[in-house]
């Protein structure tokens, strides 16, 4: 099983919106994993979520089972009562995930984990627990410091835990590509980074809104948009990387 977390530490990047892409992109035998105690992944798929299948489960050391919600993806969802979990926790508990993959939910062929907008617990349970990492970042409201700040902690997670995460790229989302601004965070970023930003750059589009509100993906809702040809790109630059 191939595990990709996307994580940022700061909010409003379009996480969720790229895990609910990935989870239809690497169907069918995937397992989509909300970490994150807003649960916007886990209501793009089901509502309510039955317990059984509550992420809060694994950090109670209780069975948590995935649920089917769409033919090939099955989900691990999550509440606001996740939030409950991390005052408590151990530091034993940032790697029940892993635990969990490895033993019960290793029968998926990938898995991908939406990542909370913190560098708490539940943070850390991805790190530890993921091969990959892509890192969202949004024109919009761009922090060089942050971003930088992001990267050293995975490697000083990685250092210090022996983890095998590696960043797959950073995906430049929600762009507003035909604002000045924009085509100059772009050039910057791509000036610093290099061969890690993806070249597809994922634009701000009603047309992804109205997918997400019609629980489909963007290139089976608006197929000849301009949005659903950069996703596709996107996947295909991703896929290339995570197999190379």
């Amino acid at each position: 099983m191939i595990t990709i977390a996307i994580a940022n530490e700061k909010g409003g990047v379009g996480k969720t919106t790229l895990a609910f892409h990935l989870a239809y992109a690497f169907a069918p035998n995937v397992l989509a994993i909300d970490q994150d105690q807003q649960a916007n992944l886990t209501t793009r798929f089901v509502r309510p979520l039955p317990d059984v299948n509550n992420i809060v489960r694994l950090y109670e050391r209780k069975p948590c089972q995935p649920l089917l919600v769409r033919q090939g993806i099955d989900l691990v969802g999550s509440d606001i009562t996740l939030s409950f979990k991390e005052p408590d926790a151990r530091t034993e508990s940032a790697h029940y995930l892993r635990r969990a993959l490895e033993r019960d939910w290793g029968d998926h062929d990938y898995a991908v984990i939406d990542v909370p907008p913190n560098l708490g617990l539940f943070f850390s349970a991805a790190i530890i627990a993921a091969d990959w990492m892509v890192i969202p970042i949004q024109t919009d409201d761009f922090s060089p410091d942050g971003l930088e700040g992001l990267i050293s902690r995975l490697q000083d997670m990685k250092d210090a835990l022996g983890l095998r995460i590696r960043v797959a790229g950073i995906i430049i989302n929600v762009a507003r590509e035909n604002t000045n601004y924009a085509q100059e965070v772009i050039g910057e970023v791509r000036a610093k980074y290099g061969k890690a930003i993806f070249e597809s750059v994922i634009p701000e589009s009603v047309k992804v809104a109205e997918a997400i509100a019609a629980k489909q993906p963007v290139w089976k809702y608006a197929p000849h948009s301009k949005a659903a040809r950069a996703y596709l790109g996107f996947i295909e630059e991703l896929k290339a990387v995570i197999h190379e």
